[in-house]
């Protein structure tokens, strides 16, 4: 069975902007496919401003009338609905679900991802054929942060991070 993964990877005392994350798609113990996620920060669940609690949710494949095409869908996030892994790139581009990057940047606003609808289309055709699974969402609040997130958590002006295609 294919399980997908997200392991946030900014505290928000490194990145109060938003939460950053590393998405994993894999099949026993095969990588299928791997990214950078950006979420809206910790605002005690609050609908459409807070990132998704920690926790497994099931995750289906629907129709979306606001995206007027199919994406995937967490359920059973308390008190929300329509929680979307969709294209962004900011944290205040998103209403409570999450977007994908291929690559992690930043500029003097803070941290994005970039590359999102290109990390979307793969992540579609790693969970090809499934109509549902589940993501686990897993916190980091410690202060192990990447050291490249430590580094520019103040004003640099820019930096990137790629991933390579697993």
């Amino acid at each position: 069975m294919r399980e997908v993964t997200l392991q946030r990877i900014s505290p928000s005392s490194i990145c109060p902007r938003g939460r950053y994350g590393w998405l994993t798609v894999r099949e026993g113990e095969q990588i299928l496919f791997q990214c950078f996620t950006v979420e809206r920060p910790w605002m005690q669940d609050a609908n459409n401003i807070s990132c998704v609690p920690r926790g497994c949710y099931p995750l289906v494949w629907e129709y979306s009338e606001h995206f007027h095409r199919n994406l995937w869908e967490l359920k059973n996030v308390p008190g929300r609905s329509e929680v979307k892994i969709h294209p962004a790139n900011r944290p205040e581009e998103l209403k409570g679900c999450i977007a994908l990057g291929r690559s992690l940047g930043h500029e003097p606003a803070g941290w994005y991802v970039a590359e999102s609808i290109s990390a979307l289309e793969e992540f579609h055709y790693a969970l090809k054929g499934l109509a549902k699974t589940t993501i686990t969402i897993l916190d980091n609040e410690a202060t192990d942060a990447p050291t490249f997130l430590r580094s520019a958590g103040g004003d640099q002006s820019s930096g990137a991070h790629s991933v390579g295609h697993v």
